[in-house]
């Protein structure tokens, strides 16, 4: 039985795997909002309190769900996406080489190369 960590669980995806991974391991599913009792405060945007969290849980592995995947939002709001999908990511990257912790990070459909104005889908 694993200890598993699952950033950005409150989405389709995120609820697909917190039950695939929460049939046989430990989980612990967090996201922005808490709307669920399985489901855990924790914005991936604060390192500090990332940091705490994974600390206390003490994972055997970390899933990095956490993003802002519509495109369109992503161009209008593009500080706060680039705080969640880069800063976020970052900040999971980090720590989960701070402990050593083996990370797995979903990827977007959306990818911005700085050439142009706008995301393009891959």
């Amino acid at each position: 039985m694993m200890r598993v960590y699952i950033a950005g669980c409150g989405g389709m995806l995120g609820d697909a795997v917190y039950k695939h991974f929460s049939r046989h391991n430990t989980v612990k599913a967090t996201d922005i909002i808490d709307g669920e009792s399985w489901l855990g405060k924790c914005d991936v945007r604060n390192h500090h309190h990332l940091l705490q969290d994974v600390k206390d849980f003490r994972p055997d592995v970390i899933i990095n769900l956490a993003a802002i995947t519509d495109l369109e939002e992503c161009e209008v709001r593009t500080r706060e996406a680039s705080e969640t999908n880069v800063g976020g990511a970052a900040n999971i990257a980090v720590i989960a080489s701070r402990f050593d912790v083996p990370l797995v990070y979903i990827s977007s459909a959306g990818v911005f190369d700085g050439s142009q104005g706008k995301l393009r889908r891959r």
